[in-house]
């Protein structure tokens, strides 16, 4: 139940940031969150999204990789980190 509501919410926020992007493909925070919604649906057993996850992050860094905007991202990707039991995620965010 708490893996089917996780993913519902991780396919939610992929979908509103594939929306603003259509608009403002230059906005990293939301290849930022579509990076770590998309690791959310890895960990709750979507694998096939583990390209995706890769793409959205490298996207983001393209854009922009400022101290303080990385500083930012470490937090909340440090907080997925601790859900991967599988070590699954670390090469994806390379």
């Amino acid at each position: 139940k708490e893996a089917e509501s996780a993913s519902h919410c991780f396919t939610e926020a992929v979908s509103l940031a594939n929306a603003l992007l259509v608009d403002a493909p230059q906005f990293y925070l939301m290849h930022e969150t579509k990076a770590l919604a998309l690791g959310g649906l890895v960990l709750v057993g979507q694998k096939n999204c583990a390209p995706e996850v890769s793409t959205a992050y490298a996207a983001a860094r393209a854009i922009t990789s400022a101290p303080g905007v990385l500083a930012r991202f470490n937090i909340y990707h440090e907080e997925l980190m601790k859900l991967d039991a599988g070590r699954i995620l670390k090469p994806l965010f390379s």
